[in-house]
């Protein structure tokens, strides 16, 4: 076994610490074996001595002393070793610290009147300490940690049993000395001294984890948690003192003590499925004596008040992604406290703890719930301030045309979702930054050159969050130039003529409005429009457009004259179908052609008629050569 310091009450100072004896000085519990798997070993007459290794300070001792209890049985033989073994390492040291890993095993077959039954035990240790001081006695602190995993196996039945034992200790002391006369300038030398003790913690912490399984027994589960617990034990005293020589003093009056140590004792067990707890307080305090080295103790046991808890949020509103941190404060109550965490949002995990922190994964309004049960199991709940997680920021740009023309004002709006208002928009256009506003205010901006325009946004919200929203592009084209086109020639009443109109620049599309003497007569999508003039004379012909960017443009008015339409078939008037005329003009033409053919079949019939010609040979006219042709 691997025992651990124990600095007992008053070992550190005898007036200091006193009200109180130290957590288990006067009832130290004892290490156990279970030596069943010993027992091939152990039977029969044997002598057993203990010796301690490793004391190195003169003086040191040890007081040890063992029971043994056995239970015996006529039905079982002579017990035979089957294995046994130890192993150590040798103890690792770096400065303060210690640490040492053991394992030993054991094994026994035990006749009985059912057979041979077997019993093999494994036990893997380890053993921890650490040392931290500054100054002498001064912020002193050290801690000791065995762990053991011991499985037994007795008859078919398998037992495993894990105890952690923790030994932490700390204690801070300080003292000062004010010298008020030598002897000769020399030693001994005389004063008063103050000593102090600040916050002297000492603990035994136990948790035992055992279960059982096998044979004619059910599976059984025992948890166990015991603390010894001196919390925060403080004294001062004073008094005068003779230095005999350096660092040797000898106190020659004690003029005035005062102390406290609170004690308690807790204790919680959960055996199958049975759940209960124990808990016990112990204050101790002192005061000013009424001799020179008496010390009167007042001991009290400690009612602990109702317990009642609560939560606190660090933040009620934040971005998903955020942290966020939920403070359990228990007031009230005894002994340990155990936290349970309902209620969180996705991304925070519950803790056994007084604090969460965490950063939300998802969007939504949640409330957390918190349940603290102390040692003796009273048990309260509180519910948290609602936590609104809101999702990213994140900002569009409204009301950009996709094209418009240059000295067009816009006026834009930032749509902004998420995050946490208000929100601050930062506005720039081709690279220049422009505006730092409220998102709520439209930017206006006007376009002064042609080509592709960029308009940025960027949008903090009030945690400092920066988003960019998606930059637009705006096409930017000259103001718009307007031309009339009208037909030539003459122009007759009732004939349908066209006139047509082209732009140059501006932003499609355009929307064009014709006008005739004055008056609107059309307006539409095409730069086309047909009329009929129903009057002879002098008219006006105008058209205005209007383009996508609300750019108006007058082309000059056009005069037209237009004339009677003749009625004797010919007209100098400009045909409003030319495919009509064309028409006309094929009918004319084939009907000449006809009368011409039928005049010259006419002629033929009134000539006399031709010799017959030659069987065998062609007509004279076909036969004849004819006259080759003149040259010029």
């Amino acid at each position: 076994m691997l025992p651990f310091e124990a600095i007992n009450t008053g070992g550190i100072d005898l007036f200091l610490w006193r009200p109180v004896t130290g957590v288990l000085t006067t009832n130290d519990r004892p290490q156990q074996f279970d030596a069943t798997s010993m027992l091939g070993m152990l039977e029969g007459s044997h002598n057993f001595s203990v010796t301690v290794e490793g004391i190195t300070s003169p003086g040191s001792s040890w007081l040890v002393g063992g029971t043994l209890l056995l239970n015996t049985s006529a039905q079982t033989g002579a017990a035979v070793t089957t294995r046994s073994s130890f192993s150590g390492e040798t103890v690792h040291t770096s400065g303060l610290d210690r640490q040492v890993n053991y394992t030993y095993q054991y094994g026994s077959s035990i006749p009985t009147s059912a057979g041979v039954e077997f019993a093999n035990m494994t036990l893997h240790g380890l053993y921890s300490s650490n040392l931290s001081e500054v100054g002498s006695w001064q912020n002193l602190s050290m801690n000791e940690r065995t762990v053991t995993n011991v499985t037994v196996e007795v008859a078919g039945r398998l037992l495993s049993t894990e105890q952690t034992l923790e030994f932490p200790f700390s204690v801070d002391l300080s003292g000062t000395f004010q010298l008020t006369r030598t002897t000769g300038g020399g030693y001994p030398e005389y004063g008063n001294f103050t000593t102090e003790m600040l916050g002297c913690i000492q603990d035994w912490n136990e948790v035992v984890n055992s279960s059982s399984s096998g044979g004619a027994f059910p599976y059984s589960h025992a948890q166990r948690s015991l603390s010894f617990r001196l919390d925060g034990a403080s004294g001062v005293y004073g008094g005068t003192e003779e230095l005999t020589s350096p660092g040797v003093p000898v106190i020659t009056s004690l003029t005035s003590s005062s102390s406290s140590t609170p004690k308690s004792v807790s204790l919680r067990e959960l055996i199958g499925g049975t759940d209960g707890s124990y808990l016990h307080t112990v204050v101790g305090t002192g005061y000013n004596p009424p001799g020179p080295y008496n010390v009167e103790t007042i001991q009290t046991d400690q009612v602990a008040a109702s317990l009642s808890g609560a939560i606190l949020l660090s933040r009620t509103v934040l971005e998903r992604g955020a942290s966020v941190e939920f403070t359990g404060i228990a007031t009230g109550g005894a002994g340990w406290l155990d936290y349970r965490w309902g209620g969180l949002p996705p991304g925070c995990a519950p803790v056994d703890g007084p604090i969460v922190s965490c950063s939300p994964t998802a969007s939504g309004t949640f409330v957390a719930n918190l349940s603290v049960t102390d040692g003796i199991g009273d048990s309260t709940r509180a519910a948290a301030t609602p936590l609104t997680v809101v999702g990213s920021v994140a900002a569009v740009i409204e009301g950009a045309p996709s094209g418009s023309d240059i000295g067009i004002m816009l006026s834009l709006a930032a749509a902004v979702a998420g995050g946490i208002g208000p929100y601050s928009c930062f506005w720039s256009a081709d690279g220049v930054g422009l505006s730092v506003q409220s998102c709520g205010i439209p930017f206006n901006y006007t376009l002064n050159a042609p080509g592709t325009s960029v308009i940025a946004l960027q949008v903090t919200d009030s945690e400092g969050v920066v988003l960019n929203a998606t930059p637009v592009n705006i096409a930017v084209a000259s103001t718009p130039v307007l031309t009339l086109t009208t037909p030539t020639g003459s122009l007759a009443t009732s004939s349908s003529v066209t006139f047509r109109a082209g732009v140059v620049n501006g932003t499609a599309p355009f929307v064009y409005t014709w006008h005739v003497d004055g008056q609107q007569v059309a307006s539409g999508p095409s730069s086309e429009f047909n009329y009929s003039f129903t009057t002879a004379g002098t008219h006006t012909v105008l058209v205005a457009v209007m383009d996508a960017a609300g750019v108006a443009t007058v082309a000059p008015a056009r005069t037209v004259t237009v004339s009677a339409a003749s009625t004797g078939g010919s007209s100098s008037n400009v045909a409003s179908d030319p495919w009509l005329a064309i028409a006309l003009a094929s009918q004319a033409a084939a009907a000449l052609f006809l009368v011409l053919f039928l005049l010259a079949r006419r002629r033929a019939r009134t000539q006399a008629p031709p010799a017959k010609p030659r069987a065998g040979r062609p007509p004279k006219s076909y036969r004849e050569t004819p006259d080759p042709p003149r040259e010029t």
